[in-house]
């Protein structure tokens, strides 16, 4: 038997050398697809992995010029695409270079592609942190919104943080880059090799499936431009492509990219008479209700303050109308007042806590109750309702927005 092949991989830096071997082996050990690591050089700062095929660039440039054979080609590419990309997300490493260039396909012709996943010099890793700033240039045509602050953040930090940097930009007459957004700028290799900076911007993100859906929709336009398909097959990339774009929600991405392989089930075989891709169905009431709730959160933070205020305002207005027509209490309605100004105490502390919403709700229901009453005796004493009712829909103003503030989204 033959001996399998293997491949070498050089770095120029030995953090990206040892990052990206820990990935590997990591990834290699909990059955990811990936290449298995053979030797590692640390001299030379190179890896030897096994050869696991072709790269996917390089499989499309060897395809023939045939918009029939593309078509087929796609049909069975995409279902391992997703399959690989997934099945690493799971592994808690989120690969933000989804490219051709960075999978190997092999044995296409005997059934079933074997894709693997190699490169993760742009990658995020649960497990392997990072300890410097993601050796990529931010650009807002390829990466996700979240990922081109954060990685301009970074660089700008390093350029200002770094002296050695600094002094190589001044030995060649330059100016260190401000600007690092949608434009090259050099990183002096040595200057990267000695910083260690406090904590990565690029590291902190959350929303990582987003991350990684928005560079898989940079992978199916690089498909739709390398492969000669036309059509609904080139709509198909497009409109698929689009989906997975500047999400924010990573449970959307996993349902988009999981179906992706099921929407290109149909392409490469006889023409059928229906539409190549549905578009998505109509929301369900169940739906809509997220949505409201998802709309609420962004408002929540508002809540609490706006009931504050209105307590604030509630209580100025009894003791105003008080003073000014020298009100007469009974004693059930001295009673009544005198737990109102308690309840209306603990509403204000239990609003200003985080933690103690329960009793806001509990304490603005006993002052709701006892206004009643207070709204009775101010009646009785010529003030008519019309300034017991503005009270009352005051506190059961607070009331709801206290419950509001008090909800979670759903």
């Amino acid at each position: 038997m033959a001996p399998k092949l293997s491949h070498t991989k050089v770095f120029d830096e030995p953090y990206l050398f040892n990052r990206e071997a820990q990935i590997l082996a990591d990834l290699h050990q909990r059955d990811a697809p990936v290449p298995r690591v053979l030797a590692m050089d640390h001299v030379q700062k190179s890896l030897t992995m096994d050869h696991d095929g072709t790269s996917l660039e390089t499989a499309i440039a060897n395809l023939p010029q045939s918009p029939s054979v593309h078509k087929a080609w796609l049909s069975r590419l995409l279902p391992p695409l997703v399959q690989a990309v997934t099945d690493i997300c799971q592994q808690e490493v989120f690969h933000l270079d989804l490219a051709c260039r960075n999978f190997l396909v092999d044995q296409f012709e005997e059934g079933e592609p074997q894709i693997k996943l190699i490169d993760f010099g742009v990658a995020l890793s649960a497990r392997l942190p990072l300890q410097k700033p993601l050796w990529v240039i931010p650009d807002p045509q390829l990466h996700h919104p979240r990922l081109v602050t954060a990685a301009a953040d970074d660089w700008r930090i390093f350029f200002r943080d770094s002296e050695a940097a600094t002094a190589i930009y001044r030995r060649k007459g330059l100016a260190t880059p401000t600007d690092f957004v949608g434009r090259a700028f050099d990183i002096p290799l040595e200057a990267y090799q000695s910083y260690w900076p406090k904590s990565v911007a690029v590291d902190s993100l959350d929303k990582r499936w987003c991350l990684v859906g928005h560079s898989f929709a940079e992978l199916l336009e690089e498909l739709s431009r390398r492969l000669s398909v036309s059509g609904a097959e080139h709509q198909f990339l497009t409109d698929s492509s689009a989906r997975l774009r500047s999400l924010q929600d990573d449970a959307l991405v996993k349902e988009r990219l999981l179906a992706l392989p099921l929407a290109a089930s149909g392409m490469g075989g006889t023409p059928r008479p229906k539409a190549f891709y549905a578009p998505d169905p109509p929301p369900s009431e169940g739906a809509l209700k997220a949505q409201a709730w998802q709309a609420l959160a962004r408002w929540r933070w508002l809540c609490r303050p706006m009931a504050i205020a209105i307590l604030l305002v509630n209580y100025f207005y009894i003791d105003t109308q008080y003073k000014s027509n020298q009100l007469v209490l009974s004693d059930l309605g001295f009673y009544a007042a005198l737990i109102s100004l308690v309840a209306g105490a603990l509403a204000l502390l239990a609003l200003l806590s985080a933690r103690l919403q329960g009793l806001a709700l509990v304490s603005l229901f006993v002052m709701s109750t006892t206004q009643v009453w207070y709204g009775f005796e101010m009646a009785s004493q010529g003030l008519g309702l019309s300034t017991s009712l503005t009270l009352g829909l005051g506190l059961v103003t607070a009331l709801g927005l206290a419950k509001a503030a008090n909800n979670r989204v759903r």
